[in-house]
């Protein structure tokens, strides 16, 4: 089989849960057909030359797959008046529209896998010039987030982000069942498209997270968090840990320490405070996530499944959320604690602070978790049936 996988940003390097999410499902295509990759890049998520291994060719030259997603006010403002949305526009090119098919014309394929919904736009395009089958893979369900930020906001910013979100939900409708078929992260995600109205066949394909030999050490009894400070739920998730659970825990701070860490460190004010490590990027996730000690999320909003969580269990580092955090993990096999209230929060916090043996307990579940659940072997022939149906 030939598929071609399309990205709606380079995939290398692996900035973020969502480039993690998208290289893991190209490793798994690779393994089970002849597979051509094509990514956008956009300012956001610039080109870096050589970032992507010598197995993986990317087919347009990077001139052709540009796009320019900068906000522009006036824009917007023809967006909202006409009822488009905004943010699906800014990832429609004419000029990567034009070269894509160019590229599919020159080319046989028997799928096309689009990630996000942001490329869904082209689906229609790409229907001129190819008759095979389109899958488009989701990693959450977008209008659901920008409802979350419009009941987060007041004034007329709040009447602007809804206005986003229903030409949005509207949109995604439409754009996901001009599909052939839609690919989920999560069992919650799917759930919600069928309630949403999707007509399209809808697979449940988890992210591939193979364990390590090597994992976390359980002498450290420091707290954590790791993720990608653009995005409004990790910025909320950090905000509440340093200003409303950090304050209160009852820890000696100068044996336990809490470090906040991951990119785009300039989008998040940081709130200096006893105990409390700002590390900015880490060029070494894996190292950080094993060396200081406890996964720390308190996720209030998103959907989708959280990256950093499963990397994290793969490891076997004793992990902390909350239900929305553990979106597309079944946590109720003990692979990871749940916490709501900030007296969850707490006493979670302080219950595994204090005991190392209860720390590699917990480890050792999340471990066994994603060996059943997330291994290429499981993955891979959920692909191949998604693939065949």
């Amino acid at each position: 089989m030939n598929i071609l996988h399309i990205s709606n940003k380079p995939v290398y390097p692996q900035v973020d849960g969502g480039c993690i999410a998208m290289s893991k499902l190209l490793s798994s295509l690779v393994q089970l057909a002849t597979v051509k990759h094509l990514f956008v890049h956009t300012p956001k998520h610039p080109v870096v030359p050589g970032s992507y291994p010598t197995e993986i060719t990317v087919e347009l030259p990077s001139e052709s797959s540009f796009i320019d997603t900068s906000v522009r006010p006036v824009s917007a403002l023809k967006a909202l008046i006409s009822g488009k949305n905004y943010n699906l526009k800014r990832f429609h090119s004419s000029e990567f529209e034009k070269a894509l098919l160019t590229y599919l014309q020159a080319q046989s394929f028997d799928a096309i896998v689009l990630e996000s919904l942001f490329l869904a736009s082209y689906i229609k395009a790409i229907r001129t010039v190819f008759d095979g089958k389109i899958i488009v893979r989701t990693h959450n369900v977008e209008h659901e987030l920008w409802e979350q930020q419009a009941r987060a906001a007041s004034g007329l910013k709040k009447v602007y982000l809804r206005s986003l979100a229903r030409s949005l939900k509207r949109e995604e409708l439409l754009l996901l069942n001009s599909a052939d078929a839609i690919w989920t992260i999560t069992e919650e995600d799917a759930q919600r498209f069928t309630e949403f109205g999707i007509t399209k066949p809808i697979n449940v394909i988890p992210v591939v997270m193979e364990t390590s030999s090597q994992t976390a050490d359980y002498e450290s009894d420091d707290f954590f968090h790791l993720g990608s400070m653009n995005w409004t739920p990790n910025q909320l998730a950090v905000k509440r840990l340093v200003s409303e659970l950090w304050p209160k825990i009852q820890l000696d701070k100068t044996q336990h320490q809490l470090h906040i860490a991951g990119s785009f460190p300039e989008s998040m004010e940081e709130i200096k405070a006893p105990g409390i490590n700002y590390h900015g990027f880490v060029p070494n996730a894996e190292a950080f996530m094993q060396q200081h000690g406890i996964l720390v999320a308190p996720i209030t909003t998103g959907s989708g499944v959280r990256i950093k969580l499963l990397e994290a269990m793969a490891l076997g580092v004793p992990c902390i959320t909350t239900s929305l955090g553990a979106t597309g993990i079944r946590h109720q096999e003990g692979c990871l604690e749940i916490a709501s209230t900030d007296q969850e929060w707490l006493h979670t916090m302080e219950t595994l602070a204090l005991s190392a043996e209860k720390r590699q307990q917990l480890g050792n579940e999340a471990q066994r978790y994603m060996e059943k659940y997330h291994s290429f072997i499981a993955i891979n022939t959920q692909i191949r049936v998604a693939l065949e149906r």
